[in-house]
């Protein structure tokens, strides 16, 4: 991870207005990198995964993604292995 500010802001933007395309990218990123960065960030992995429970909620995306943001809470709780 670069920098973890850089990362969040990342998703940050990738989560404030979502669409299907951008919460799809912000659950790979999330995927990818997630161990590294709630090391460096707990309280920033905690806001994050916080908005995609939001976006979860609001049920205003596509089934699929949908899918995609449960399997990223399994792989968050196995802990991203």
């Amino acid at each position: 991870v670069a920098h973890e500010l850089l990362v969040l802001q990342l998703l940050h933007l990738l989560l404030e207005r979502p669409t299907d395309d951008s919460v799809e990218v912000a659950v790979d990123f999330v995927k990818e990198c997630g161990k590294a960065l709630r090391e460096a960030s707990t309280k920033g992995m905690h806001v994050i995964f916080e908005r995609f429970r939001t976006i979860l909620h609001e049920g205003e995306i596509d089934k699929r993604v949908q899918y995609m943001i449960e399997g990223l809470f399994a792989v968050r709780k196995k802990n991203f292995e």
